[in-house]
């Protein structure tokens, strides 16, 4: 039973480390460009992640954001993305941080934090099984935007299905 766990052990802790994790945002552009979603960034992969750095979002040849810094964390387990330093043209937006997080318990569901200009706090979920997208406000700095928003007992948010 030990040389079974600790093959096991091996073996995941090889397959963590040896992953293709460039390969893996290759798969992600390609995904993307089907909708017409173009993503360009410098790459540089280690053992535990992989770095992208100054990146570009461009949507049918519109750029429409920019991030200095994105951490992609593929664990067994969960996965996370960590981009910071977003810019979006329209009015001068700005994301200091942005993590998006999905684990095996729940697949379906991402979940969203973020700071910004906007808002102090932002957060939420994506749930890809009803393919519905929900983030709340808190403590919004720009009041313009409150009219795109929803209201309910927990504050401000953005519904919206895909």
């Amino acid at each position: 039973m030990k040389k079974f766990i600790t093959v096991l052990a091996g073996f995941i802790i090889g397959f963590y480390i040896f992953m293709p994790k460039t390969e893996i945002f290759y798969f992600i552009q390609n995904i993307l460009s089907k909708n017409g979603i173009y993503l360009t960034a410098n790459t540089k992969s280690d053992i535990y992640k992989l770095n992208l750095s100054n990146g570009k979002i461009y949507y049918k040849s519109i750029k429409t954001a920019e991030f200095k810094k994105a951490l992609i964390y593929p664990y067994i387990f969960y996965n996370k993305l960590y981009i910071t330093d977003i810019t979006l043209p329209i009015d001068n937006i700005k994301i200091n941080e942005v993590s998006l997080t999905q684990n095996i318990i729940h697949p379906f569901i991402i979940q969203i934090k973020a700071e910004s200009n906007i808002a102090k706090n932002i957060y939420g979920n994506i749930n890809l099984s009803n393919k519905e997208i929900r983030i709340y406000f808190i403590k919004i700095y720009n009041n313009a935007i409150k009219q795109f928003l929803k209201k309910d007992k927990k504050g401000y948010y953005y519904y919206e299905k895909f």
